[in-house]
């Protein structure tokens, strides 16, 4: 299990992060970037990502942000879904409607390009995609369904080939707590950090 590290606590009391570097997972570009105005309309989600931006903010400005090409897919796709479905009114994605829309209606065509201009901002200004080099053709074999999603799977691997001081990954999601113990899981999610505290597993 990866070692973790309260995310808020260490930003609060100026502690320093045992790493040089940290790369983000999706879930924490979603709720830092807030690209469809989500926490706006719910308490709950509001609070949770003014703290994700706190935290983000601070480890920005003191140590290197970097992501991978499996957050940006990852991301991308929560993109295209949430447009989708604010701007149709449909529950679900339809590509090929999406297609279709994107090509032949300028409103919509208009909206999507300037999600597609944030969303290279988001790398290439906020968290830069690194060239890692996991065994790519080999992912989808090795990992295992029952303890994380691919996407995390991904990311893992992908962080996990690149030198022992970048290896720290912030994330809320729960299966990255499953990652070996040479890692180091930033989190402001309580529930991560309360069962890593029970399981002597709590760095700071």
């Amino acid at each position: 299990m990866a070692k973790v590290i309260d995310a808020e606590k260490l930003v609060k009391s100026k502690m320093k992060l045992p790493t040089e570097a940290f790369f983000v997972d999706t879930n924490i570009i979603i709720l830092y970037k807030d690209p469809f105005s989500t926490s706006l309309k719910n308490d709950e989600l509001s609070r949770i990502s003014e703290k994700v931006s706190f935290v983000t903010e601070y480890l920005k400005a003191n140590y290197k942000a970097y992501s991978t090409i499996y957050s940006a897919i990852e991301y991308y796709k929560h993109l295209q879904h949430n447009y989708f479905t604010i701007q149709t009114g449909d529950k679900f994605l339809n590509t090929s409607k999406f297609k279709k829309l994107k090509t032949e209606n300028e409103i919509f065509k208009d909206g999507w390009r300037r999600h597609m201009d944030l969303f290279r901002k988001v790398f290439y200004k906020n968290f830069p995609i690194i060239n890692t080099g996991e065994d790519k053709s080999n992912l989808i074999y090795q990992f295992d369904s029952e303890v994380m999603d691919f996407g995390d799977y991904a990311i893992w691997k992908a962080v996990a080939s690149y030198k022992d001081t970048y290896r720290c990954i912030f994330s809320n999601d729960s299966d990255l707590y499953n990652i070996s113990d040479d890692f180091y899981l930033l989190t402001t999610n309580p529930r991560i950090i309360t069962v890593a505290q029970s399981n002597g597993k709590l760095f700071i």
